[in-house]
């Protein structure tokens, strides 16, 4: 989601995050490696991503994203 904060300001933004992937496909350990700009939108990608599944038959560990915030709305994930 984009954060209510960011879209007011007309802000747009990149967060680069690392975690580790469960066997079951929950996200635990999140680490933000860089975020642009400083300290508007990792709280928000932290949160999010405690909701995020993805299918997998094994542990994944040190998984690394980069997630682009545009102001229409839209949010992509980069590898």
């Amino acid at each position: 989601n984009y954060p209510q904060r960011a879209k007011a300001m007309g802000v747009e933004g990149r967060v680069r995050v690392k975690f580790n992937i469960t066997a079951s496909g929950t996200i635990t350990d999140v680490r933000i490696l860089s975020e642009t700009p400083t300290g508007v939108f990792s709280a928000a990608i932290t949160k999010d991503m405690s909701r995020w599944r993805y299918q997998t038959q094994a542990e994944v560990n040190d998984q690394t994203v980069t997630i682009v915030f545009k102001l229409n709305g839209q949010v992509e994930l980069e590898k």
